[in-house]
């Protein structure tokens, strides 16, 4: 299930470009080349689990068509309810994942002892990288969807002005490059157990805004972003942890 996991994180964030994830917003052809392409990449996985090419086949089916269902309900949710689109983002995720399992808990699958993923070491690794890999792109894309319910202030609108767009589109993707690198960072001290050492982190970020944190709309988007950062990556290790002393 790990792999099948792995395979889905890849598929619905990494593979999927940005430019395809927003012209599947408005065109069936993109949407269907997005569920295509995450087929195959977790089809990868259950091929792997089975070794059979007609069981494949049947769930790679079913992939693709609860997929495209669940990505076509999600897009006409967005467009009617844009205020609340993180936890539509959320919920479309866990209904994703939960076919998935379905799918796998049906169909019977299990690793045979002969594949490589059966070693402990190998499924550890594939947990983790799943994990980096959520710390990642997911989150940002979460994050950002948090943003979007944030009050605009008078001094936001401001700087929202054509004078200052370029400066604002780079402020926005240098600050999703820190948030990234401060959850890598979070987690990889949380997996060491080195967690005292993630109050540096914390503290080196907030020492690079501290100018900025003069602005109480700023200071309050600031905090919301670096906690919901900080949990995350939080959570990731929590999972990791478990996972890892339970095998």
């Amino acid at each position: 299930m790990e792999l099948i996991l792995l395979g889905h994180i890849i598929g619905d964030f990494y593979v999927q470009t940005d430019k395809l994830a927003e012209k599947k917003k408005n065109s069936i052809k993109y949407m269907l080349i997005h569920c295509l392409i995450y087929t195959i990449v977790v089809g990868i996985g259950f091929y792997e689990l089975s070794r059979e090419i007609v069981k494949t086949l049947i769930i790679l089916g079913l992939i693709f068509l609860s997929h495209l269902i669940i990505d076509l309900i999600k897009r006409k949710c967005n467009k009617k309810v844009v205020k609340y689109e993180y936890i539509i983002f959320l919920i479309d995720q866990v209904i994703h994942i939960m076919i998935l399992l379905l799918i796998v808990y049906i169909a019977k699958l299990q690793i045979n002892n002969n594949l490589m993923l059966d070693a402990l070491n190998m499924k550890t690794c594939v947990v983790v990288a799943s994990a980096v890999l959520v710390c990642w792109k997911p989150a940002s894309i979460f994050v950002s969807l948090v943003f979007k319910i944030i009050p605009e202030t008078i001094e936001q609108v401001g700087q929202t002005m054509k004078a200052n767009k370029k400066a604002e589109t780079e402020g926005i993707k240098i600050g999703s490059w820190i948030g990234i690198l401060e959850r890598e960072i979070i987690f990889i001290l949380g997996l060491m157990g080195q967690f005292g050492a993630i109050g540096f982190v914390l503290t080196a970020k907030s020492l690079a805004r501290f100018k900025q944190l003069e602005s109480k709309s700023f200071a309050e988007k600031y905090l919301v972003g670096t906690l919901l950062s900080a949990f995350i990556a939080i959570v990731c290790i929590v999972i990791c942890k478990f996972y890892i002393q339970g095998i």
